[in-house]
């Protein structure tokens, strides 16, 4: 046969070829992964920081009109004593915490479940 090399040549060019685009679709695959979770992370501190910025200025606003006690009853209030379990969405799916409270302020936080995350 003749043309044995050539064809045994094309068709491991052929072969590392359609490696080569597999690979490259996987690679974009990820990317995209990538560029999507690093938005969600970034979707989720500017929502941290609009919150902590409300709660400063609440902050700011209960200490010019009154005195530290009455900033303390009003977190009594918002965080009543006992462990809380609730769920929330993780990158990689859904994860179950539970939240201890004790005089009005968070002292534990415990994960119950997060099958999916690292």
């Amino acid at each position: 046969m003749k043309y044995k090399n050539f064809l045994i040549r094309l068709l491991s060019l052929a072969i590392v070829a359609g490696a080569l685009v597999g690979y490259h679709s996987a690679a974009l695959d990820r990317q995209q992964m990538i560029q999507e979770n690093e938005n969600k992370i970034a979707e989720a501190k500017a929502y941290n920081e609009s919150v902590m910025a409300l709660e400063n200025v609440g902050k700011e606003s209960g200490q010019e009109n009154g005195s530290a006690d009455s900033q303390e009853s009003e977190n009594e209030k918002r965080y009543a004593d006992g462990t809380w379990e609730g769920t929330g969405t993780g990158f990689g799916g859904e994860i179950r915490a539970a939240v201890t409270v004790e005089n009005g302020k968070i002292t534990g936080v415990e994960i119950l479940s997060a099958d999916s995350e690292d």
